[in-house]
């Protein structure tokens, strides 16, 4: 530590503990970006060594704001946890990549050298958080300003974006390469992208230099953002997600704020193999009153929170297909209010899967508050 005073407080602790994760992170980038060369000999290794530099620095980018900071205002625990928890799912996934392609010796071993997981991992333990929910069944940030903005009618719009050319601009992509150079140019605030409808045959992407991007459309079925990008055409997948720049699906969000509205987003791959139509990695993200659309794992919450409404058809889910994967699911809802949350609305499913306890915990939590 050098000439700083030793920690004498949690919060002192807690810093500390941040910063090494951080440096440390920022030494394993520089060595990641030092082997490029090593892993150009095909396609697939220049694309998992290009979506590992970009999670990388995502995760930079979530330490970064990990970090107490005395002029830092309404930052809690809760966000802490998740920003670590997201950083330290990217390091995951660049593990992952690699050990698909072989190349965990290569690749892999040298980068957890620098023990960033280990250190990001002590950080979440000292933070150690729980996610605050109110009283009725949703998270704060969701219940107050972001859906109070949703509420409104007549917003403002700050670009049009039409396939008949009534619009600024025909394309989406368009739309939101202007809302990235507006926001370079010191652009503050909610940015509102109006889709009118049509379909729209796009791969989006909207980084973390796109916070509070809002799209709308005229309504699902209406505004269709499409694409037919699966792993059998080639594109990588790492458990339920596509990874980043150049092999994602169509429609990757990591910029936070996002909030999409009336749209329909289809993956129209068809029944061949895994296809997403959405990821998202955006904090605090809302999806209202959208349609997603695919064959199969068409949406992947790949880190970070999101609010969804009136997404899910209340009557149920569909059944389970077999037995795949049930040694390691495990399912539960947590405060449910509103008529989505009662059992009595619900489809029942015709078997009890497991009598064992999972071997293995996915879990997922879902706070359902049908309209």
């Amino acid at each position: 530590m050098g000439n700083d005073p030793p920690p004498n407080t949690t919060s002192d602790f807690f810093n500390l503990s941040v910063s090494a994760a951080l440096s440390r992170a920022l030494h394993a980038q520089s060595h990641l970006d030092s082997l490029r060369h090593r892993f150009s000999r095909n396609a697939s290794e220049s694309k998992a060594w290009s979506d590992c530099m970009s999670l990388y620095r995502n995760t930079i980018i979530q330490l970064n704001r990990s970090v107490d900071s005395p002029t830092a205002t309404g930052c809690t625990a809760a966000d802490k946890q998740t920003w670590l928890s997201a950083a330290l799912t990217n390091l995951e996934i660049c593990h992952i990549l690699f050990g698909r392609l072989g190349l965990s010796e290569e690749m892999v071993s040298p980068l957890q050298g620098y023990n960033v997981s280990d250190l990001i991992s002590n950080s979440l333990a000292i933070n150690e958080a729980p996610p605050a929910v109110n009283g009725m069944g949703e998270e704060n940030w969701a219940t107050v300003g972001m859906r109070r903005l949703l509420q409104t009618k007549g917003r403002r719009v700050d670009v049009v974006v039409a396939k008949d050319g009534s619009g600024k601009y025909r394309t989406i992509g368009e739309a939101i390469r202007e809302a990235e150079r507006q926001r370079k140019r010191g652009r503050k605030g909610r940015f509102v992208i109006y889709v009118k409808a049509g379909v729209y045959s796009e791969y989006l992407q909207i980084g973390t230099g796109v916070p509070n991007l809002t799209l709308i459309g005229d309504g699902k079925g209406k505004t269709i953002i499409r694409g037919n990008r699966s792993v059998g055409k080639g594109y990588t997948m790492v458990g339920c997600a596509t990874i980043l720049n150049r092999i994602i699906n169509f429609a990757a969000v990591f910029g936070d704020g996002f909030i999409a509205q009336d749209l329909t987003f289809r993956n129209d791959n068809g029944p061949r193999t895994q296809a997403l139509a959405l990821l998202l990695g955006s904090d605090r993200s809302i999806i209202y009153r959208c349609s997603i659309e695919g064959y199969q794992d068409t949406l992947c919450v790949f880190s970070q929170r999101q609010f969804y409404r009136d997404l899910v058809h209340p009557a149920g889910w569909l059944e389970w297909n077999g037995n795949f994967a049930l040694d390691t699911l495990y399912y539960a809802e947590f405060k449910n209010t509103g008529p989505g949350s009662k059992m009595s609305r619900r489809i029942i499913m015709g078997r009890t899967f497991m009598e064992e306890p999972p071997l293995l915990s996915w879990e997922a939590i879902f706070i359902i508050n049908f309209a």
